[in-house]
């Protein structure tokens, strides 16, 4: 895993830098394309916390051309900051295909942790199902906070495909959906 970061940053050019918004092409780089289980994609759009302005960082994975014109989709990465009663948690979620109803305890890997989550099936803003996964105990969140503080980028495998998440204005927004609502 620690391949896949150094490469995530190196490919971005970002030793101790920050930019809101990047482009990975997973065209030119195979090697990574490899690593991060992304072949089927020509390039992965990374856009940040401070760019969303709105808890959100977002990885849109744009799949490479096709004989067959618009029979493949970009797929949507989310990792939300989300405020509940408890205070902030981050909530991940894809628009890639689910069923409602369908909901399950299953493993995510942070970094180069293993972190207990619930596959579940909800709803977007436009209502599209899309899969939701929270993160189930409370050590979990806490190592998934301190990794979006403590870095750049985030690498999050959901079953094989590892998604790098930007942390860029994490902690700002962290700090902001933590205030109190009148």
């Amino acid at each position: 895993m620690k391949r896949i970061v150094i490469g995530v940053i190196a490919a971005l050019g970002l030793f101790g830098k920050s930019f809101a918004y990047e482009s990975l092409n997973l065209i030119d780089d195979e090697s990574l394309s490899r690593e991060l289980n992304l072949t089927q994609f020509s390039r992965a759009d990374i856009i940040s916390f401070s760019e969303t302005k709105n808890g959100d960082s977002t990885v849109r994975l744009v799949p490479r051309e096709s004989n067959n014109s618009g029979d493949k989709k970009s797929i949507i990465y989310t990792a939300r900051i989300a405020s509940v009663s408890s205070g902030p948690k981050i909530v991940f979620k894809t628009g890639e295909t689910c069923r409602e109803g369908n909901s399950y305890e299953m493993v995510i890997r942070i970094k180069d942790q293993n972190v207990k989550a619930l596959n579940d099936c909800g709803k977007d803003d436009g209502g599209n199902l899309v899969n939701v996964f929270l993160i189930l105990t409370d050590a979990g969140m806490d190592y998934t906070v301190r990794q979006f503080i403590d870095k750049n980028y985030v690498p999050v495998q959901f079953n094989d495909r590892i998604i790098p998440f930007s942390a860029a204005g994490f902690r700002e927004a962290w700090d902001d959906f933590g205030q109190p609502a009148l």
